[in-house]
């Protein structure tokens, strides 16, 4: 006899790792009214715990439920979108932000927050995390009435938290996405490598989902639109706040977004005249 441990380890290397079964939760651990908004959005009829036959058939035909050989058990996706407390079971499955005045580690950070929830919850907290510590530029362009512009556009920093969490790789276990805030640059590393045949080229063009019930979701809650254009907008969004486009590399097992500001290059250009002999790096 497995013990539920095994049985997690077993499934996730048969099956997509958001697909799993959580064998430790049921129903109960399910957020019944945010299922229900959810279906609203999709113009499905609500559920009720009247009729637990049916809603376990609802729950299993949507994916926020599996049936197995022992029992119906709510998926990975399931608990991470629609769980009452997702990080019971998944604790490091959240965002750990971290904000710092300088454009290095050197300094304390100044704000530092690990924003866990469901999916939604983890989103907007990040966002409000981002939108608290970043500047915010205040002109009067007509000289009466005040226009106010955020140091980055945060549509794109708001898309990349959405593809962190659509797209890690939730087989590694014990990591969680992170996210620093320096006084020149925003980083963003997102647990696992690129899937499938994408690579940083083809990135761009390219639609790929390694958590396709967890894009689903995510599109039915209005995060995402299954175009596949996410990476694309982040940089038009960039360029039209007059930033250049974000970077994307892969630093090991993760894949780390930068956004730059405008501050990255006036630090740049005052080290460079301080250092001439330094290479500048683009």
């Amino acid at each position: 006899m497995l013990t539920n441990s095994e049985i997690f380890e077993t499934c996730r290397r048969l099956i997509a790792a958001d697909e799993t079964p959580v064998p430790v939760a049921g129903v109960d651990d399910l957020d019944l009214p945010a299922i229900n908004r959810y279906f609203l959005r999709l113009a499905q009829s609500e559920l009720t715990v009247d009729n637990s036959e049916l809603l376990l058939r609802e729950l299993v035909n949507t994916g926020i439920m599996i049936e197995t050989t022992d029992g119906i058990f709510p998926t990975l996706a399931g608990i991470l979108a629609f769980g009452k407390l997702p990080q019971r079971f998944f604790p490091s499955y959240e965002i750990r932000a971290s904000a710092y005045a300088s454009s290095n580690f050197d300094s304390d950070a100044i704000d530092q927050k690990d924003i866990q929830g469901q999916l939604a919850d983890m989103i907007n907290g990040a966002i409000g995390f981002v939108t608290r510590n970043i500047k915010n530029h205040s002109t009067i362009p007509d000289g009466v009435q005040r226009v106010d512009r955020l140091e980055y556009p945060i549509e794109a920093i708001r898309e990349a938290i959405i593809n962190a969490i659509a797209h890690r790789d939730y087989l590694i276990s014990g990591a969680a996405i992170r996210l620093f805030i320096f006084e020149d640059r925003i980083e963003l590393y997102s647990p696992g490598g690129l899937p499938n045949t994408i690579t940083l080229e083809t990135m761009k063009y390219k639609q790929f989902s390694r958590n396709q019930t967890l894009v689903s979701f995510l599109t039915g809650l209005g995060f995402m639109e299954r175009r596949g254009k996410g990476i694309l907008r982040m940089i038009n969004l960039m360029r039209e706040h007059g930033l250049p486009p974000p970077r994307f590399e892969l630093i090991g097992e993760e894949l780390l977004v930068t956004f730059y500001s405008s501050a990255f290059y006036v630090l740049r250009e005052v080290i460079h005249a301080r250092n001439p002999g330094i290479r500048r790096k683009t």
